[in-house]
């Protein structure tokens, strides 16, 4: 839209061994459609030990040695995946006279705290908390991905000194569907005449995947009922072992440009995640919730919420958490229906996907930018 932009990513591609970085320099500088980019130097990890740890410590230091000569610009926009990202970018524009705008997409710790990985008074969780305190309390700005972000400020008695925004995640949509297109799926088990349900994403702890298993499980003897499976994560192995016998295919990682054409094909797409109260307050900002929107097949999610996209848009239906039972029940009850029923699940869902197109998601945020630089401190 005219603006100039710079970014700067870690070299690192989360659940990849796939690294940027091919040499010893510090950083890679790269022009991507127009824009230019420098990838920090992290190094590589797998799961969420000492070494991600080191990955994420490798991007505060490296970000902020790498950023000292920019030209100051009007605005530092950082994007979490964690706090100390928010950190160097309020380092950065407290020293370059910017604006700093904080994005939160997922809670660190609360998260972890949530779903047993970490208690409230580790040390860990009292510095991360501390560094989220500081952040909400100084930025300029906020904006959340989940709509119910108020009750959690609410609720961890924080009052932020900047305005604060919702923005979800959202989708390309004609990106999509060019991608649907030049990439058509020709997996084996995507193109049988089978019930196909689909999953695609991490397969971890946080993701609830033992509930799959055991609706699978529950339906191994339905044999039009196929389920099959798209990424990878730390509990990969240990459900493969338990779907041995079951229809259940694990296809692996694949490139985000493949998705569309695999989801094209589905029958039903599952959204799932572990059961937590923190979904049920805040709502859900999953990146494929809106790639499953954009296909146009019926979803089937087990995210219970007061701020239910998939519900509330009639583009599928909404199941009790961590329920094996009434998710085979449910699976079978979409195989049942008859096609028009089914199309219109997936005519709503496109039809919401719009919605959160990026086109219409960037205007909102341009928006938030000029406010800002114009809100006196």
């Amino acid at each position: 839209m005219g603006h100039d932009v710079e970014m700067f990513l870690a070299s690192t591609v989360h659940n990849s061994s796939y690294n940027h970085s091919k040499d010893s320099r510090p950083f890679k500088k790269v022009v991507i459609e127009g824009v230019p980019i420098t990838f920090i130097k992290c190094r590589n990890y797998k799961g969420n030990g000492k070494d991600r740890v080191l990955n994420i410590l490798d991007y505060f230091f490296g970000v902020l040695k790498h950023t000292k000569s920019l030209s100051p610009p009007d605005i530092v926009y950082s994007s979490s995946p964690h706090p100390l990202n928010w950190l160097a970018a309020a380092i950065i524009a407290k020293r370059s006279g910017a604006k700093h705008v904080a994005e939160t997409r997922d809670l660190w710790p609360e998260t972890f705290v949530a779903l047993g990985r970490v208690g409230r008074k580790h040390p860990l969780s009292e510095v991360l908390y501390r560094v989220e305190r500081f952040i909400y309390e100084r930025a300029d700005a906020l904006i959340f991905t989940f709509p119910g972000f108020a009750s959690y400020l609410e609720e961890m008695n924080i009052i932020p000194r900047g305005r604060t925004y919702y923005i979800n995640n959202g989708i390309d949509l004609e990106e999509f569907d060019r991608e649907t297109l030049e990439y058509p799926c020709l997996d084996e088990p995507m193109n049988s005449d089978k019930f196909k349900v689909v999953y695609t994403g991490a397969l971890g702890l946080v993701n609830g995947m033992q509930v799959l298993i055991d609706a699978a499980r529950l339906l191994k003897d339905e044999k039009e009922i196929e389920f099959i499976l798209y990424g990878d994560g730390n509990e990969r192995k240990e459900l493969e072992s338990e779907a041995d016998g079951l229809q259940v295919h694990f296809m692996g990682r694949v490139e985000k440009k493949l998705i569309p054409g695999i989801l094209d094909k589905a029958d039903l797409l599952l959204l799932l995640t572990r059961k937590t109260q923190m979904h049920y307050k805040l709502g859900m900002s999953l990146n494929k919730l809106f790639e499953y929107l954009a296909s146009g097949t019926p979803i089937l999610s087990n995210v219970e919420t007061r701020y239910d996209i998939v519900k509330d848009s009639g583009a599928g239906e909404t199941i009790e958490g961590e329920n094996a039972g009434k998710l085979a029940d449910t699976i079978l009850k979409f195989k049942d229906m008859d096609q028009v029923e089914l199309s219109l699940f997936g005519e709503r869902a496109r039809r919401e996907a719009e919605s959160y197109d990026f086109t219409h998601l960037t205007k909102q945020l341009l928006e938030i930018f000029q406010e800002v630089l114009f809100i006196e401190n």
